[in-house]
This record gives C-alpha cells, sequence and structure tokens, in this order.
C-alpha cells in the first residue's frame, strides 16, 4: 500500500491525490501537521520532498499505463 502523508493541504498535494485515485492503486493519504515537508512511502521505502513525491507517482503513472498496455495486439 501506498502511504502519503503531507504537512499542509496544497494544490500540489490535491494533484497527488487526485494521480492516486485515478490509478486505483491502494494508497492512504493522511495530513500530518508536524511533518516539515511531503513524504510517500511504498513497501518501506519513503520518498521525502515535494520533488521526490512528484517524481514516484509520475514513474508509478508511467508503470501502471504499462502494465494495462495491451502487449500482444488483442
Amino acid at each position: 500500500m501506498i502511504i502519503l502523508k503531507y504537512p499542509a493541504e496544497t494544490a500540489l498535494t490535491e494533484t497527488w491525490r487526485e494521480k492516486l485515485a485515478e490509478l486505483a492503486v491502494g494508497h492512504k493519504i493522511e495530513q500530518d501537521t508536524t511533518l516539515i515537508e511531503p513524504v510517500i512511502s511504498e513497501k518501506g521505502k519513503d520518498y521525502k520532498g515535494e520533488a521526490a513525491v512528484s517524481d514516484f507517482v509520475i514513474e508509478l503513472e508511467q508503470f501502471m499505463n504499462d502494465w494495462r498496455a495491451p502487449k500482444c495486439g488483442v
């Protein structure tokens, strides 16, 4: 399961939220005001900061699109 935590709601956190929902992957989203920067976690690995979270979401979207694309010409 992917867990996204962020210190305050922003346009960027809303974009991440929408993208995770669109990709239909198991995820949990929490606001944590004790954080200084956002963090997204998967399988025990953390990606910290806006750039790292954005990169993770972009890579996840690419992976999901590749996985869902028909490879056998059907």
